[in-house]
């Protein structure tokens, strides 16, 4: 019996010892979390939403589905015309197509999609500003109607129209 009641005051030692290591871990758990928020800024850029690119018909508005989409992007202008970087992308049924955002230095896009003219006068001199994207949503200019669409947060509205039978020629 007395051999029993010592093993109980051990355990009953070792449980309180486990409380007081315990006690003195949780303190450190905050702390973490606090750097953890103070650093959580910088590392957001890469984690941000995605951009939504929105093919649409210029003449009609109609979603143009199922069309391979190439993304030029870069830091400048100048960086996306070289075509230094790019992603090919795949719309949707509904016409539209998800952008990841892989690096922080992108700060503007081209958008170009196979088997279409881009609404706009000069496309190839055109770049958009992701940060302008991201914070309001853009239209590309619409040069085949008056057409446009309400901007939305991280959505990129691109219009498009089919090739002429000599823009297809010159191709």
């Amino acid at each position: 019996m007395k051999h029993k009641g010592r093993v109980e005051a051990i355990g009953g030692a070792s449980s309180c010892l486990a409380k007081t290591q315990m006690n003195r871990t949780l303190p450190i758990v905050p702390m973490f979390s606090i750097v953890g928020l103070l650093f959580a800024p910088q590392l957001s850029v890469a984690n941000e939403d995605p951009i939504v690119i929105d093919l649409v018909d210029g003449r009609t508005g109609k979603p143009i589905p199922n069309e391979r989409i190439l993304v030029f992007q870069g830091s400048t202008q100048k960086d996306v015309r070289a075509e230094k970087s790019h992603k090919d992308l795949q719309a949707d049924t509904n016409g539209t197509a998800i952008l990841p955002l892989d690096s922080p230095s992108v700060l503007r896009i081209q958008v170009w999609v196979d088997g279409y003219v881009l609404c706009q006068d000069t496309p190839n001199s055109k770049s958009y500003s992701v940060q302008k994207i991201r914070e309001t949503g853009l239209n590309a200019p619409n040069n085949c109607s008056s057409m446009t669409r309400e901007n939305a947060p991280n959505h990129f509205a691109v219009y498009v129209r089919h090739a002429h039978f000599w823009e297809k020629m010159r191709r």
